[in-house]
């Protein structure tokens, strides 16, 4: 386990590029190393993939700002359903640290959704953002202080 390492889960898309920039550049200036699944191939074995790579991290950030309902695609099927994939390796981390010494971190962009959308989180701190990068900059300072 790196402990440098930093495991970024949080939406890759458009609204939230700003958010992972500033979480990027936040990690890097607290000379922490940021990693995330864009390095991984998505073969068919990427659970596997994903949990090696969170292991292999002394630390993770799980921003789970996207929460809604996705919108039918064309051609990508016709449900209207919350994707689950940053819920799901937010679990895998939280796993993870029962058996080491791996220190999870959840972002949000709303306060008080959190206990609405993952209510067994209530009691540990949630970061709330605003997808403003400059009070993400400041949450991971209050994230990481004491860790550092």
């Amino acid at each position: 386990m790196n402990k440098r390492d930093v495991f970024i889960n949080c939406p890759f898309e458009r609204r939230y590029e700003r958010v992972f920039l500033a979480l990027i550049a936040g990690l890097v200036g607290l000379n922490l190393r940021p990693r995330s699944v864009l390095e991984i191939d998505t073969t068919h074995d990427r659970v596997r993939r994903i949990w090696s790579l969170l292991r292999s991290c002394q630390y993770s950030i799980h921003d789970l700002s996207k929460v809604q309902l996705s919108k039918p695609a064309k051609n990508r099927g016709k449900f209207s359903v919350p994707r689950f994939n940053m819920p799901f390796e937010a679990g895998l981390a939280v796993a993870l640290a029962q058996t080491t010494r791996h220190q999870w971190k959840v972002f949000e962009e709303k306060a008080y959704r959190i206990q609405e959308s993952c209510s067994d989180l209530n009691g540990y701190e949630a970061f709330i953002h605003d997808l403003d990068p400059e009070v993400v900059l400041r949450k991971l300072l209050t994230a990481f202080m004491g860790h550092l």
